[in-house]
């Protein structure tokens, strides 16, 4: 609801209520066309997968590439500053403090930083994995539910028509029942008993949402007008 109205506000659309009073909008400026075209392809929200959270951007090779180069600095700059806490007799020459520091404290710096910063990251984006897997798994029940006609199954089918492809993780029972409850809480869901008993997982507020959509953009009639042209020439 808060998307709609943001993309009301952004795309000058206009916010209409249908005949069984669902809110919908309608984007006229964005929508005419003097061309037949067909409309573009609807992608659904539960086809975008949110994508990996990286802590560095960078491939494999790369990060243990600059691990080793980044504990070579930190080995021999500590090998410095420690001659110089605690010279030693066989040390041929003496260290001077711009040695130390320039040769010395940098380098510690600066290596420390280059392990502490991506350290610091990893448990902030561990935090963002673990909702962005919780959203995706939502995403796959959602294909799985919102796909069937009435909006609503049972918790063991759910399960069976997420895990049917091989390409994907397979998902417990427990992840399942997780998505669902907050699904429930976010789509105004109910629980239905079927003449079995079965307890049924149903959004009757999507269902018909799904219903009116399909009406009122096959009932929709493409405006060619092109509105208010404004056009500007310099001599």
């Amino acid at each position: 609801e808060q998307f709609l109205s943001e993309c009301l506000v952004r795309f000058q659309g206009d916010p209409l209520i249908s005949e069984n009073g669902i809110v919908f909008g309608r984007f006229d400026q964005i929508t005419r066309s003097t061309t037949e075209t067909a409309d573009g392809k609807i992608e659904f929200y539960w086809d975008e997968y949110e994508p990996e959270y990286e802590i560095t951007g960078n491939t494999g090779t790369r990060n243990a590439l600059i691990i080793f180069m980044n504990f070579f600095n930190l080995t021999f700059a500590s090998v410095i500053v420690k001659n110089f806490l605690y010279p030693s007799p066989d040390l041929p020459i003496a260290i001077s403090a711009a040695i130390v520091f320039w040769l010395g404290w940098v380098p510690i710096v600066f290596s420390f930083l280059f392990f502490a910063i991506p350290i610091a990251r990893l448990f902030r984006i561990t935090k963002k994995r673990a909702h962005r897997t919780a959203m995706n798994i939502r995403k796959r029940i959602m294909r799985v539910l919102f796909g069937l006609k009435e909006k609503s199954a049972s918790l063991e089918p759910i399960i069976t028509g997420v895990n049917a492809t091989g390409s994907e993780q397979k998902i417990s029972a427990a992840q399942a029942e997780t998505a669902l409850q907050a699904m429930m809480r976010d789509f105004e869901g109910e629980v239905q008993l079927s003449n079995d008993g079965t307890s049924r997982f149903a959004f009757p507020r999507i269902a018909e949402e799904f219903e009116e959509a399909q009406k009122l953009r096959s009932g929709r009639i493409k405006e060619k007008n092109l509105g208010v042209i404004i056009s500007d020439s310099q001599a």
